[in-house]
């Protein structure tokens, strides 16, 4: 995160015209309007359990599209599903500065602006993703628990700042097979409705009212097949429990 914050303090806190005309000034270590993001989009990846060569280059191609979809002036956070403690903190949050196509020239200039893109957006993330690539073989897989520090670090600021309009998206990479002291899957996928009912629930249950979730499943080999649609079902039901919307659920190659 530091190396990161030091890349974009090169770039330097600034202000600029957007396509109005309109001055704005930008944080100088994530890029994004002081006044907050006008979208969020958090990715989550699963760093608890390694994945082979094909895999590697599924995340990539589907985080690189990601990137390419953040909006300008949008927040993109990327969260570890591997973690010690109650908190998920983020790796990285960054904005999209805007990059030459999305820019005026008569008020930008595009050199710039695509520079911004390349050392303050893309090569961090990039950065970012490989560090995380690297990682896995934990013994715990806590993803309901980062989803929660999801809600309430990336998404929660923009409830308390009366910000529900902006747009929001969480992405995970995962093999989705909860296992932590809360909830664990690999003894069989319970009921989605009577577990949010107990209360390992309610300890770790998330606020996503309002956000567009995708899940881009990574397949593992197990003992039992439990990656089918009953899977599925627990996961879109979960979700829809806590407000949120399952867009879409991708098996990933490999």
């Amino acid at each position: 995160m530091a190396l990161i914050a030091v890349s974009i303090a090169v770039i330097g806190s600034f202000l600029f015209f957007g396509l109005t005309g309109e001055k704005r000034e930008l944080d100088k270590t994530t890029n994004c309007p002081v006044k907050g993001p006008q979208s969020y989009t958090a990715v989550i990846i699963d760093t608890t359990d390694s994945v082979n060569a094909i895999q590697k280059i599924a995340i990539r191609n589907a985080f690189s599209q990601i990137k390419s979809g953040i909006p300008r002036n949008g927040a993109l956070a990327v969260y570890a599903a591997g973690f010690k403690g109650d908190l998920s903190r983020p790796e990285t949050v960054l904005c999209n500065p805007g990059h030459a196509g999305e820019i005026d020239p008569l008020i930008e200039g595009q050199r710039i602006a695509e520079k911004m893109w390349r050392e303050g957006f893309e090569k961090p993330l990039e950065s970012v993703l490989e560090k995380m690539l690297s990682l896995g073989d934990a013994n715990n897989t806590p993803l309901l628990e980062a989803v929660q520090s999801v809600s309430v670090q990336s998404f929660g600021p923009l409830k308390a700042a009366g910000r529900d309009d902006v747009p929001k998206k969480l992405i995970i990479f995962s093999d989705m097979l909860q296992h932590s002291d809360h909830l664990s899957l690999y003894g069989g996928v319970p009921d989605a409705k009577k577990f949010m009912k107990t209360e390992a629930y309610r300890r770790i249950r998330s606020d996503l009212r309002g956000v567009e979730v995708t899940i881009h499943l990574v397949r593992r080999e197990t003992k039992k097949p439990i990656q089918g649609t009953t899977l599925i079902k627990f996961w879109e039901e979960l979700i829809n429990g806590e407000g949120g919307r399952l867009v879409h659920f991708n098996p990933l190659e490999g």
